[in-house]
């Protein structure tokens, strides 16, 4: 890096790591008052949390060692951690995590701000600024401070990302940093049920990693890993505690929800018996009534391969596609001297501008993942491949992760699981604008050796 990069680079992480120690880390910690919500993964990870009014900084850990590999891969990290905090201590404070996530995210901001280059300092500078004011928004940042499984996601998305564009940006891409990355993208996928979908796009990243690098055993590493990343989050889609209650709220309080051929649609999904059901969540009935055998995702997602239905049920996701946080939970504890159901305010810059500017249209959710890879198609030339490959994955994963929530657990606490469409739908629109900055920098060279250009 030439010196006025490495200025960039450094300014960014050290904004970045402000900003994750002001909110997370300090005696100010927000985040988000589970409401209960996480005692599965708690169980999972053996810990219980100590009532202090808000959210939970410190759980108690419990003699019970947990459930391994139950609730998802974040809820095995925990445990892990949790393991050597009890040599320690009998209490597990969630900041630990919160540290260990800063690290991740400042490796990100390293990466990514070292790897890019867009051709001029302005560019580099608007790079800094948008991987620090977009991806350190205080919505994201409140995840850090809890077990939900969106704030793994937005940290390993950002690591794993960063690690690819290592990799296609260096001149040999190195087989630690490959196995590492298909590691990541294992470990996200397996979270919950929401994120094994977006194997299609991480496995269309990892041929590209397959394609740049020659060797016999660098190939055979790709594949193997490849497979794994394929076998793992399909093998244990179904042992989550929460696939029960998913797949009640993705038929009731989704396909059903104010449904007003909820009757026709009942039939359509073979459940006419409990079609008075209909708009109830998992939270307001006692789901053990229901026979959940005959529920099916299957029949849910060809209920929606119908444009009208789709387009009838999807207005609700799309209302709500901007909103990256529940409002109704408070992010403060006892100690703070905030009210309760008090909402943390500050570095909102970002979303403030996506839940009062961005369109909640379809039209847009789509069209926006659309215009980058057009673009990263037109421009493919000039562009390095291995960027127009992650481009054109990451706006594949924004358009996943809009439809697959409403499909595995309806509209239930919908502004959380939107929080992970959000983050590579933020990574889409600044795409669009890096690729415009960096395709006009690359045309002013061309015209200054042709022409003698300056302008």
């Amino acid at each position: 890096m030439d010196k006025t990069k490495k200025i960039i680079t450094y300014v960014s992480i050290a904004v970045s790591f402000l900003l994750i120690f002001i909110y997370c880390l300090s005696p100010l910690h927000v985040g988000i008052n589970s409401g209960g919500l996480n005692a599965d993964i708690e169980k999972s990870a053996g810990i219980a949390g100590v009532n202090d009014g808000g959210f939970y900084i410190k759980y108690k850990i419990l003699d019970d060692s947990g459930e391994f590999l139950k609730d998802g891969s974040y809820a095995t990290i925990i445990r892990t951690v949790v393991s050597v905090v009890k040599n320690f201590s009998n209490y597990f404070d969630i900041r630990i995590m919160s540290f260990l996530m800063m690290v991740l995210l400042l490796i990100s901001v390293y990466y990514i701000n070292k790897y890019i280059n867009l051709g001029s300092t302005i560019g580099n500078i608007i790079l800094g600024v948008i991987s620090v004011f977009v991806f350190f928004d205080l919505s994201y940042l409140l995840y850090l401070n809890t077990l939900y499984a969106e704030g793994a996601f937005y940290v390993l998305f950002m690591f794993m990302i960063s690690l690819y564009i290592k990799l296609v940006c260096s001149k040999k891409p190195q087989l630690p940093t490959t196995v590492l990355f298909f590691i990541v993208a294992t470990i996200i996928c397996g979270l919950k049920e929401h994120f094994v979908w977006l194997v299609i796009p991480f496995v269309i990243m990892g041929i590209y990693l397959y394609i740049i690098r020659k060797g016999y055993t660098y190939r055979i590493v790709v594949i193997g890993m490849s497979l794994i990343l394929i076998l793992y989050p399909t093998i244990r889609y179904k042992t989550f505690s929460d696939y029960g209650r998913n797949i009640f709220n993705s038929t009731f309080y989704g396909v059903l929800y104010e449904n007003e051929n909820s009757v026709d649609a009942a039939e359509k999904l073979g459940i006419s018996e409990y079609e008075e059901l209909a708009g109830k969540n998992s939270y307001e009935v006692d789901i053990n009534e229901v026979d959940l055998s005959l529920l099916s995702y299957n029949k849910i997602s060809l209920y929606y391969t119908n444009i009208n239905n789709y387009l009838n049920q999807y207005k609700y996701v799309g209302y709500n596609a901007f909103e990256t946080y529940p409002k109704y939970s408070g992010n403060f504890t006892m100690d703070s001297g905030r009210p309760a159901g008090a909402l943390a305010k500050g570095f909102l810059l970002s979303n403030i501008i996506k839940t009062k500017i961005f369109p909640k249209t379809l039209w847009f959710i789509y069209g926006v993942p659309v215009l980058l890879i057009i673009l990263l198609i037109g421009y493919r030339k000039i562009l390095n491949k291995g960027i127009v490959t992650l481009g054109i994955s990451t706006s594949i994963a924004s358009m996943i992760l809009f439809n697959i929530p409403m499909i595995t657990s309806g509209l239930v606490d919908i502004a959380r699981t939107m929080a992970v469409f959000n983050i590579a739908f933020d990574m889409v629109w600044s795409g669009i604008i890096l690729v415009l900055i960096y395709v006009t920098s690359e045309r002013r060279k061309e015209f200054k050796e042709k022409y003698g250009l300056t302008q």
